[in-house]
């Protein structure tokens, strides 16, 4: 909806403000809906991520323990002691980014601070896949596991980085 930055309001009307006949600016819409999807997308996975890997558990994911039992017992104390030193912190840092991606969003919904939102939003989501890019577990079955975990991480990413560069183009 053009955005009039004179009367500080909304109108239907397409190019001038019909109060005081000023040029009127269009607002970010589409990148802030897709933004906003993707912080709330990250940030139910990084709550569900904190929720299940705490570090007072002592497996970080029962089926991936199971299956690291099956095919590589020699991995589960390593495992288990990476997510106990590392695994609260990354999940902290995974809420904080998801929560400044929000934030970016609802920047890219004000007029004169898209860009500022959008490039939160790509800052933030850049540092999420940076973040979770340390935790790639290798062998046959944890394959499996990781494109079915990351690949939640791989959709809230790309949904940041569109609905930024939709802010950037103020669609």
């Amino acid at each position: 909806m053009p955005y009039c930055p004179v009367c500080d309001r909304d109108f239907k009307s397409n190019y001038l403000c019909p109060q005081c006949g000023s040029v009127m600016f269009s607002r970010a819409t589409a990148g802030f809906i897709i933004a906003l999807i993707a912080g709330a997308w990250l940030l139910i996975r990084a709550i569900y991520i904190m929720i299940f890997w705490g570090s007072t558990s002592l497996s970080p994911f029962p089926l991936l323990i199971l299956l690291m039992a099956i095919f590589n017992p020699a991995l589960i104390p390593g495992l288990i002691a990476w997510v106990n030193a590392n695994g609260m912190l990354l999940t902290s840092l995974g809420i904080l980014s998801s929560l400044m991606i929000i934030v970016g969003s609802v920047l890219i919904y004000i007029p004169n601070k898209t860009a500022a939102g959008s490039t939160l939003t790509i800052i933030f989501s850049l540092i999420i896949l940076l973040l979770a890019g340390s935790v790639f577990i290798t062998g046959p079955i944890p394959i499996v596991l990781n494109l079915i975990f990351f690949g939640s991480l791989l959709i809230g990413v790309t949904l940041g980085i569109i609905g930024a560069l939709l802010g950037y183009a103020k669609k």
